[in-house]
């Protein structure tokens, strides 16, 4: 898709005064807002923005938009953002094709680091929790695991603390990605063999928190840029 159907598709959104859906992502979890286009250029663009959710445009540098075929999702650049206005101006707006999906699923990052032991075969070893989703999670070890080669398709066992509920889940490895002494390991949970009722339940938690935790964000931001002007 070219530069032209994308300015020409934003000034037909704007002329309608149509609104469009925005995203990023804030501690792993999803946020949609709202917005409306302002202005339209060559290569870049403004929009107004409603709070509390995009205050996460004061420190993330690229966002989402959703619009109607055929932009459908575009990415972009953010070149600033004024959180009092909420005005937000863009640039390098571009088609963001379709390796978003996995990134809707709903996945938190815990508050606190959170310990889980692993169990493949008979070696059981401590990783630490990065995210969790419902379907699955990703993991810290390290990477010299003696005894026990991780790799896709290697069956294996969490043993999860969350919300003072201990949750045994079997799992399949996704995924293992080297990091020098580090590897991270991506798994997705047998939901036949797994009660995935308190993982909703901790995600749901955690969810409220880092809800909160934006808002709050969003508050203090908001009182700092009004002070100073």
């Amino acid at each position: 898709m070219g530069n032209e159907t994308i300015q020409a598709e934003l000034k037909r959104l704007m002329e309608e005064q149509q609104e469009v859906d925005l995203m990023n992502f804030y501690q792993a979890l999803p946020l949609t807002y709202r917005g409306v286009i302002l202005e339209v250029g060559e290569e870049d663009a403004a929009l107004i923005v409603q709070p509390p959710d995009s205050d996460c445009l004061t420190w993330e540098s690229q966002i989402y938009l959703f619009a109607p075929a055929p932009l459908d999702l575009l990415q972009a650049d953010v070149t600033s953002f004024d959180i009092a206005s909420g005005i937000v101006h863009l640039c390098n707006l571009r088609y963001g094709g379709s390796h978003l999906g996995h990134r809707m699923i709903t996945r938190v990052i815990p508050k606190e680091p959170l310990q889980v032991d692993m169990q493949a075969g008979k070696t059981m070893f401590t990783t630490e929790l990065l995210d969790l989703s419902s379907r699955g999670a990703k993991l810290q070890a390290a990477a010299d695991q003696k005894g026990v080669q991780l790799r896709k398709g290697l069956p294996v066992t969490l043993n999860l603390h969350l919300l003072e509920v201990q949750v045994e889940a079997h799992c399949v490895v996704q995924a293992v990605v080297s990091l020098g002494e580090e590897q991270h390991i991506s798994v997705v949970f047998d939901d036949t063999a797994t009660d995935i009722r308190p993982i909703w339940q901790y995600i749901s938690h955690r969810r409220m928190e880092i809800l909160q935790e934006l808002q709050d964000k969003y508050l203090a931001a908001y009182l700092q840029q009004a002070a100073s002007n």
